[in-house]
């Protein structure tokens, strides 16, 4: 396997590139280079260097005829420079990120109005700020349509535009065709670009191929090594699996490249809640105060505590939550949700029925690939089952495919969860069939 690694460091005007081509397996250097240019340079420097590596390796692209291989999809250094920090905060996953991303994609546009990936990085924002719950689907997702549609009629060859689209598909519109053909497509276009890998992954879980999806994510962790989030995925698609030993092995390796990651330590504490390990759950989430936040990796905190019997601190996190909607602020109903289940019928004083509809459709029906929980069982039917794998759905899912970024249909009942009626319904029995068989 060869590698290529570089660094790029600004001083005012001026770039400096240093580019490294590495054969991974003895680790040594098969060649590298300095390049200093000025910054309006950028795209020059960019060609330079590709041809250089290719000449390296030797290949003969004789059809080539000094065509330039990196191919600039703006004309604007100073909208590529913005747009490259709108993607660095946006890589942070946080509320804070999201929306630094967000002013950096919007003053990337102001200098070019035709630059399509902007646009493709101004949709994926929008879509994860709904995604992880700091704003309402109904606001976001309308939004981050119409920037990834504009994003493909400036430029439908870029596999970017082609993933925004297919988020949407996948997580609002529940269009799992559309979702497939648009991952698909960007594959095509660049059969290395991760986030088309990743989402097909969920596209994957959807759908009930969660042996696909473990593929999905092991192609992509084999493209980028190194990635938080894809280690993290991996590990949660060993979960859905129900290959735990697999899963625990995955997201411990992704701690180790970084023991502040919020997400590895959620989706670890969810495997060992699985396990009955509650202490272990627990303390991978001790300490954790930024998940207590109004976005799904709250349920982290939450269900941790309900599940293994904390009901007071279960109902702290509850309240806590309950206290930042009452200022205004957007909770999404799939975190309440999430807490809830952990608590089960015995410590949740205010039990939810949670109904979900995609937009415009009030037909919605589960997606093919996996048969309705127990259709003759009225018992099991209509039981909220207190189970891991209904919590390791919601997590793993991002509360997405299951009840999350679709609230904007979403209306919340309170009734007994003790009576035996219909608690479970729709919901259950909807996130049961999609990623868990029966148990």
């Amino acid at each position: 396997m060869t590698l290529v690694q570089g660094t790029v460091r600004r001083a005012g005007g001026r770039l400096r590139v240093s580019a490294h081509l590495i054969n991974a397996e003895s680790g040594y250097d098969l060649w590298s280079d300095e390049y200093e240019r000025d910054v309006r340079d950028v795209f020059a420097v960019q060609d330079e260097i590709t041809r250089a590596i290719v000449g390296a390796l030797r290949v003969k692209l004789a059809a080539n005829g000094g065509a330039p291989f990196a191919r600039p999809t703006t004309t604007s250094p100073e909208a590529h420079d913005l747009y490259l920090h709108g993607r660095f905060f946006y890589e942070k996953r946080n509320e804070e990120g999201l929306r630094r991303a967000l002013v950096y994609f919007r003053q990337a546009i102001e200098k070019d109005s035709a630059y399509a990936l902007a646009y493709s990085g101004l949709a994926d924002t929008y879509s994860f700020l709904s995604a992880f719950g700091f704003e309402t689907p109904r606001e976001m997702f309308p939004k981050a349509k119409v920037a990834a549609l504009q994003a493909l009629q400036l430029d439908s060859t870029l596999p970017e535009s082609h993933t925004s689209l297919g988020f949407i598909s996948l997580f609002y519109d529940w269009d799992w065709p559309a979702a497939d053909r648009e991952f698909r497509r960007a594959l095509s276009l660049d059969s290395t670009y991760t986030p088309a890998l990743l989402y097909h992954g969920w596209y994957n879980v959807a759908v009930g191929r969660i042996d696909a999806a473990v593929s999905d994510l092991e192609r992509a962790r084999a493209i980028d090594p190194l990635s938080l989030i894809l280690n993290t995925r991996l590990g949660t698609m060993l979960f859905l699996a129900r290959r735990y030993d697999a899963a625990l092995t995955q997201l411990s390796r992704t701690l180790a490249l970084d023991s502040s990651y919020d997400l590895a330590h959620a989706a670890l504490a969810r495997v060992y809640i699985q396990l009955r390990q509650c202490d272990r759950a627990q303390l991978e989430l001790h300490g954790r105060t930024r998940m207590v936040a109004p976005y799904y990796e709250s349920s982290a905190l939450g269900y941790a505590a309900g599940a293994c019997g904390h009901q007071g601190e279960a109902t702290r996190t509850l309240e806590q939550l309950h206290a930042i909607r009452q200022r205004g602020q957007y909770v999404s109903p799939a975190v309440v949700a999430s807490i809830y289940l952990g608590l089960g019928d015995k410590g949740a004083r205010r039990p939810y029925l949670v109904h979900v509809h995609p937009p415009g459709r009030s037909d919605a029906r589960p997606p093919p690939g996996r048969s309705a929980l127990h259709a003759a069982d009225p018992a099991r039917r209509a039981t909220l089952v207190r189970s891991p794998c209904l919590v390791g759905a919601l997590d793993q899912l991002r509360l997405a495919i299951t009840v999350a970024p679709f609230v904007r249909r979403a209306r919340t009942r309170f009734s007994s969860c003790r009576s035996k009626a219909s608690t479970a319904s729709r919901f259950t029995r909807w996130v049961r069939s999609t990623v868990c068989s029966a148990t």
